[in-house]
């Protein structure tokens, strides 16, 4: 997922605040290469990641890209919850 200020309300899935002070944009078409190409254990678990996303038990920093942030959350002792979101540049205070 990736934020993005030029969605056209019309295509927006949903759109979450972080705790980190920015905003995650999902469009309906990104949900679906999500599901369907990248991650498709996902499907049907959209509340799950937006949960993560608004309030993550745990925030990393990817290895690969420092942009990109990856939000986690426990489901149960055994199972969580993990979002992957790059912050876009013009975001960054």
């Amino acid at each position: 997922m990736t934020v993005d200020h030029t969605v056209n309300a019309n295509d927006l899935l949903f759109e979450v605040q972080t705790p980190l002070l920015f905003s995650i944009r999902v469009t309906a078409d990104r949900w679906n290469l999500i599901v369907t190409a990248k991650h498709p254990a996902k499907a049907g678990r959209q509340s799950p990641v937006r949960a993560a996303l608004e309030a993550p038990e745990e925030v990393r920093q990817s290895r690969i890209d420092s942009q990109v942030l990856l939000f986690y959350k426990a489901e149960t002792t055994r199972r969580w919850t993990f979002a992957v979101a790059k912050r876009a540049t013009e975001e960054r205070s």
